[in-house]
Parts: structure tokens; C-alpha cells; sequence
């Protein structure tokens, strides 16, 4: 799995190096989360909901094969969210 955490304390330590004022309100990251965690659980909730339209496929149940694949979309924006959050702090990171 993807050191996150680590990516999150790497871009903490750019700021505090740079003397830039870390206040949690300007950053996109949430550095009292878990990152390793949330992206492990969305990872299974994706697989989760993958696994969901493929048997909701094969059983033609076009209703939970809708349900299933908003539940993909769910998944799929919360962890492009998250690693765009990363991105954003990165950033903020090189323009200081």
C-alpha cells in the first residue's frame, strides 16, 4: 500500500522547512486523519461495489446494477478526491 501518511508528514515538513505558517484551515489534506486507512476503505468499498454490479449483472437486476454502479462513482470520486487533496498540498508546497 502507499505510504500516505508519509507523503502527508513529507509535505508538513516542506511547509515547516520553508517557514510557512501550517494552519490546517489552508491545507487540503485532513492531517488528523489516517490516510492509509480512508484510502484502504475506499479501496474496498469499490471492490465491494464492483463485486456487486458484476453479480447483479449476471442475475440481469438492472435496478441493483444502477445502485451498484453509483456506488462505484462514489468510490471512485472520493479517492480521486483524496489524492487531488495531496496534489493541491504538494503544490502549495512548491509555490512557497
Amino acid at each position: 500500500m502507499i505510504g500516505l501518511n508519509n507523503v502527508r508528514e513529507v509535505i508538513r515538513i516542506l511547509a515547516e522547512i520553508a517557514d510557512s505558517p501550517f494552519s490546517e484551515d489552508e491545507w487540503s489534506i485532513d492531517y488528523a486523519s489516517d490516510l492509509n486507512n480512508l484510502l484502504h476503505g475506499d479501496l474496498a468499498g469499490l471492490q465491494n461495489a464492483a463485486d456487486l454490479l458484476s453479480a447483479s449483472l449476471k442475475e440481469r437486476d438492472l435496478v441493483t446494477a444502477v445502485c451498484a454502479l453509483i456506488r462505484l462513482r462514489l468510490y471512485v470520486m472520493q479517492i480521486s478526491n483524496s489524492f487531488a487533496n495531496i496534489g493541491d498540498d504538494i503544490e502549495k508546497n512548491i509555490i512557497i
